[in-house]
């Protein structure tokens, strides 16, 4: 940028020693006028200041084109293109056999910029181009995704069911656990139960055996006790005619019982010793099974905790599974819907290749109109009249109209 900076102030300091030189000039042709007589030059007619015109606007048509087209350059800092399109019309409208060297790098500069445009045009041509050349296998890449992304979401569709089985098992099966824990617990409830209910029945039974009904045997009971034995013969389903009998039997001394009130008392006392012998072995069998049913209870709950796991792992599975399913699906929504697209962009890159080769043409004349006005040395009009010189025209009266200086402050606020 510095560069073009002084590069700029080189040109416009050049312009400065011709505005320097015009003057000289004019100060010596004013002194040998003054010599000589009187000549007045007749005032330039109207008609004059629009052939002038005529002449020189076509030139400045040609600038504004090469500054569109420099203004485009975006490889280039906008403050250097347009100070380049300031200087373009002190260089490029300057003849080539009258050019400073300096505004030959000038035009050499911009020469540069239009080609770095031209390239890039031609880049995006050439771009389109292979776009359009490869549709039939972009086209076909896109079949094969979507058909891939279709046979995804059929296989992320069998895992997510397969992974909902899965769960719905899990789930079964822990509720089995919970039953056969349940199970297991009112089965260990009721051992205990049943354990102490014999116990208590047991005790029962020994106490009255081996009291109220043992001295009523030996004939010192009364009719509390007697009482008392016929109510245990009651509560645990004595023989019915036993009972009946063993109501006159029991009061009797020893010395009044007969036959009959002897087996009475024999068939009490084994009816006692039963029970108590099969409540004995209810406790011994509750007992032993008691371990086992503390064994079975311990099963279920670790059951149920590996159940519990299985579940949740299922549960989990199936979440990542339906996640994955439905990323699948969107891809395949993504991928038939590039498929549906397709043909759309063709034809949208097609427009655009139009109108980027429209560019390219509309580049390459832009192009030929700036090497035809850098390599030009006269300008002939097409009517056939006396050639302008554009650095005698155009440079001086700029030149006139701004001080250099006035011209660097004007490259300085460019750059700036």
């Amino acid at each position: 940028q510095h560069q073009v900076k002084c590069f700029v102030h080189d040109i416009l300091s050049a312009t400065s020693s011709l505005q320097g030189l015009s003057q000289a000039y004019d100060h010596s042709h004013s002194a040998a006028a003054e010599a000589m007589p009187s000549m007045k030059r007749p005032a330039a007619s109207a008609t004059g200041a629009s052939i002038k015109k005529q002449a020189l606007d076509p030139l400045q048509s040609k600038c504004a084109e090469i500054a569109a087209m420099v203004n485009v350059a975006e490889a280039y800092p906008e403050n250097v293109r347009s100070m380049l399109n300031e200087a373009l019309q002190h260089s490029l409208l300057v003849t080539k056999d009258q050019r400073h060297p300096m505004q030959q790098e000038c035009v050499g500069m911009v020469k540069e910029v239009l080609a770095s445009v031209q390239a890039s045009l031609q880049a995006k041509v050439e771009a389109l181009q292979g776009t359009l050349a490869d549709s039939d296998a972009a086209r076909s890449a896109r079949e094969s995704a979507a058909g891939a992304a279709a046979e995804v979401v059929k296989q992320k569709t069998q895992a997510k069911e397969a992974a909902g089985v899965a769960l719905g098992e899990a789930a079964a099966h822990l509720g089995n656990a919970r039953a056969a824990h349940k199970a297991a617990i009112s089965e260990e409830k009721l051992g205990e139960e049943e354990y102490t209910k014999a116990e208590r029945k047991k005790a029962i039974l020994e106490a009255v055996s081996t009291g109220d009904f043992a001295s009523l045997q030996q004939g010192g009971g009364d009719a509390k006790a007697v009482k008392a034995v016929l109510k245990v013969a009651k509560d645990f389903n004595f023989d019915q005619q036993l009972i009946v009998a063993a109501e006159s039997a029991l009061l009797k001394p020893v010395a009044d019982r007969g036959g009959f009130d002897n087996i009475v008392f024999q068939q009490c006392e084994e009816q006692f010793k039963s029970l108590i012998n099969a409540f004995g072995s209810t406790m011994t069998n509750c007992e032993a099974s008691k371990g086992e049913r503390a064994a079975k209870v311990e099963s279920a709950v670790a059951e149920i905790a590996a159940a519990e796991e299985k579940e949740r792992a299922c549960r989990e599975e199936l979440s990542a599974a339906r996640a994955a399913s439905a990323e699948a699906e969107a891809a395949c929504s993504a991928a038939n819907q590039a498929l549906k697209d397709f043909a759309p962009e063709m034809m949208r890159a097609a427009a655009v290749l139009q109108d980027a080769q429209s560019e390219l043409r509309g580049g390459e004349a832009v192009v030929a109109t700036f090497q035809g006005l850098a390599d030009r040395t006269e300008t002939t009009p097409a009517d056939g009249t006396q050639a302008v010189d554009v650095a005698k025209v155009a440079e001086p009266e700029v030149a006139m109209e701004k001080a250099p200086g006035e011209c660097v402050d004007v490259a300085e606020k460019t750059l700036a």
